[in-house]
């Protein structure tokens, strides 16, 4: 197989603004400010449409069908979850099963056999399903966990920062735009606000794909796509584990 590596690179100053953006969201918790919060994550939001347009020309046939994938999985899950932002993953891994390989969607059942050795990082339609996206990029991660985490006491020694003693009220006050959660035994706190994809399987053929996903450590599931020009259709979505 083939190792395929496409990196986005968003052309803004990372560093020097990671303290200004960690600044405006501590800030709009402690005025209680609905409007910071909004310009917060406005901000966010602009820059995963500018990385959408700078990347939409430069995608070669495998890629297009990968982002349908990732699409058509997002319409499929939609989240019950009244928000108007929706955090998601900022990198997703797939792999193409050679034809000599694969024999139909029967070839799924077997699919941990297969290596998990190609990367797409690509960031899916910002305004699907009436939501606004954003991406869970290294930046964002680490004001969250700035914001949410006291970044100065460990647990236990074990290498995991303590959460802020006002924890519940910063995410109260945070769901009033961005859902999040915590784990299934309360640590670490889930920064994305819905399922995450595992893997994309797809057929070198590009007319059949499964997508393994879980939700945080609650659950977990997998989805079979049918692929054509016209559309994508979803065979089956099966709960394969659930706590």
């Amino acid at each position: 197989m083939k190792i395929f590596i496409i990196l986005i690179i968003l052309i803004v100053p990372i560093f020097t603004c990671d303290k200004k953006d960690t600044a405006l969201l501590e800030s709009a918790y402690m005025k209680q400010s609905l409007k910071m919060l909004d310009d917060f994550c406005q901000k966010w939001h602009s820059a995963v449409l500018l990385s959408n347009k700078q990347s939409e020309d430069k995608l070669c046939d495998i890629d297009k069908t990968i982002h349908q994938i990732i699409v058509k999985f997002y319409e499929s899950k939609k989240s019950e979850i009244n928000t108007p932002y929706q955090i998601i993953q900022n990198k997703f891994f797939y792999t193409i099963i050679d034809s000599s390989q694969y024999e139909g969607l029967n070839t799924f059942e077997n699919m941990k056999t297969f290596k998990k050795d190609s990367i797409l990082s690509f960031i899916p339609d910002a305004r699907l399903n009436n939501i606004k996206y954003l991406c869970l990029t290294s930046k964002y991660e680490n004001i969250l966990n700035a914001y949410i985490y006291n970044q100065n006491q460990f647990i236990n020694n074990r290498n995991e920062w303590k959460y802020r003693d006002d924890l519940r009220e910063r995410v109260t006050f945070l769901a009033n735009r961005i859902y999040t959660f915590p784990c299934h035994w309360g640590y670490p706190w889930c920064l994305l606000s819905g399922p995450s994809i595992d893997i994309i399987y797809l057929s070198k053929n590009l007319k059949y794909a499964k997508i393994e996903y879980s939700i945080a450590d609650y659950s977990a599931g997998s989805i079979e796509m049918n692929i054509s020009k016209e559309n994508i259709n979803i065979i089956n979505d099966i709960n394969t584990w659930l706590q």
